[in-house]
């Protein structure tokens, strides 16, 4: 890259790199109590924006694109479901026909899918929550019912999700199945059965992060740009938001982080751009000890972190 060359983060995703059928996530369905208290809190806290009341959701979207972000569902806590933005209804087809021959059952949810969604299937994952995937052909260009932003909102898109499962190598091969690929994975010190691994779509490290553990949502991952990680930590100071964990950096996609966690316990990670890798990348595994994979910077997670998930 030469000195005046741009970096390019997944921010800024040219179609011509995303290679397979399922482009990169589009939103998280997150499970709340009380979902008036919620939207408030994402809101004031994360800089997003009431869009819509649908399919009994309120959606909100992020501040400059106006593209739906996060969706709140009213009921205990958790993961309702992912949603993946897939490349068009040819795509669908194949991920649809891929999933039967492998024994599973997708089910048409267009009806109960997202506002400008054209088409759309769920299937659940073996840990219980579901995964989505979604043709909008206008999602990537900015939304008409935006709201002017104020000076100083943050541009935050969907980024990942890490889930904790009894099984990590069986939700890995769910996913390859689903038309995701393997980036690293990692065993314990003395050899094993798997207890972490990354999957991607697309040329970025990862969309699921699959932990070894009870089985559940560890946190939904919201990225930001590097720059205003920086006047996002402040911002949280002003309003008096403790992260739970951070700021740090993961070995694993090289990213920035800051962890917190809304009224009602769902762990949000503020995250930087993570590392490209490039579709084609076979696995590698991941050697380094625990504490340097966490966090290349040094500081360990809490108890809360690393034993406490909806």
């Amino acid at each position: 890259m030469s000195a005046t060359a741009k970096p390019v983060t997944s921010l800024e995703q040219p179609s011509a790199w995303m290679r397979g059928e399922i482009l990169k996530v589009d939103h998280f369905a997150i499970r709340v109590p009380d979902v008036e208290r919620a939207a408030a809190w994402y809101c004031s806290v994360l800089g997003l924006q009431n869009a819509a009341r649908a399919n009994g959701r309120t959606y909100l979207t992020a501040p400059l694109s106006g593209k739906i972000t996060v969706a709140l569902s009213q009921g205990g806590t958790g993961l309702e479901h992912v949603s993946l933005l897939v490349r068009d209804d040819q795509a669908l087809a194949n991920i649809r026909r891929k999933l039967s021959a492998a024994g599973m059952s997708p089910k048409d949810s267009v009806g109960d899918a997202r506002p400008g969604a054209e088409a759309a299937l769920r299937i659940q994952l073996p840990i219980g929550s579901d995964i989505e995937l979604m043709v909008d052909p206008i999602a990537d260009k900015p939304q008409g019912g935006a709201r002017q932003p104020q000076l100083g909102a943050f541009n935050i898109v969907a980024s990942h999700v890490q889930l904790r499962t009894p099984d990590v190598a069986g939700l890995a091969e769910f996913f390859q199945k689903v038309g995701f690929r393997m980036t690293d994975f990692a065993k314990p010190p003395g050899g094993g059965d798997l207890f972490a691994a990354f999957v991607r779509a697309n040329e970025f490290h990862h969309q699921f992060a699959l932990f070894s553990g009870r089985a559940g949502l560890h946190h939904i991952a919201l990225e930001i740009d590097e720059v205003d990680f920086l006047k996002i930590g402040d911002h949280f100071a002003r309003l008096g938001v403790t992260a739970e964990y951070g700021p740090g950096r993961h070995k694993p996609a090289r990213s920035i982080f800051i962890y917190v966690r809304d009224p009602f316990g769902n762990r949000i990670e503020i995250t930087s751009p993570m590392e490209m890798v490039g579709h084609e990348q076979p696995p590698s595994q991941l050697t380094d000890p625990f504490s340097f994979l966490v966090n290349m910077w040094g500081p360990q997670p809490p108890d809360s972190w690393m034993k406490d998930w909806t």
